[in-house]
């Protein structure tokens, strides 16, 4: 006689991924449904949301050069041999191992800053030429105002040196 309470069969395993709700898009939905204008963490204006890029993308070079740049200091200094104080045997082990293990660290670094550069090559082959344009556009007008606005204070500082012409006479 077969048993009426047979185990449910488990699920059927497939590469669909499923949608799934995150906190941050529920909390944005019931701010947006109670009529806010804020959109959680994303309520940034187009500039500020670009600085805080590109002070990412800036931390980032900078993390990996340095790692890089260390790695290389650290290589040297084990690479050195004083021949006054001939290392221990088991030295050479020692020394194998974290030179291997700043090569890999440095290598990690070199492929990120290529991925990087990557990325960055596609951001400005596939990015908004117009709006590169106004930004140097902008800088310019910036830099032509601060040039005019020096002269004149050069020419103000210029002309209280100036000494009057009647107190040369006597």
């Amino acid at each position: 006689m077969q048993s009426s309470h047979a185990p449910p069969a488990p699920p059927k395993q497939t590469d669909f991924r499923r949608r799934t709700v995150l906190p941050s898009t529920q909390r944005n939905a019931a701010q947006q449904g109670a009529g806010s204008t804020s959109h959680g963490g994303l309520d940034l204006a187009s500039d500020d949301y670009l600085d805080r890029v590109e002070e990412e993308l800036n931390r980032r070079v900078d993390h990996d050069t340095q790692s890089l740049v260390d790695g290389m200091r650290d290589l040297v200094a084990l690479a050195k041999v004083d021949p006054s104080h001939p290392p221990h045997p088991s030295a050479a082990a020692h020394r194998a191992l974290a030179s291997q293990l700043k090569t890999e660290h440095m290598l990690r670094s070199a492929q990120s800053l290529l991925a990087l550069s990557h990325t960055l090559k596609l951001l400005h082959l596939f990015g908004d030429g117009h709006a590169g344009h106004a930004a140097r556009e902008k800088r310019q007008d910036e830099l032509v105002d601060d040039i005019a606005r020096l002269k004149a204070r050069a020419r103000e500082l210029a002309g209280e040196q100036a000494v009057p012409e009647g107190a040369l006479s006597v």
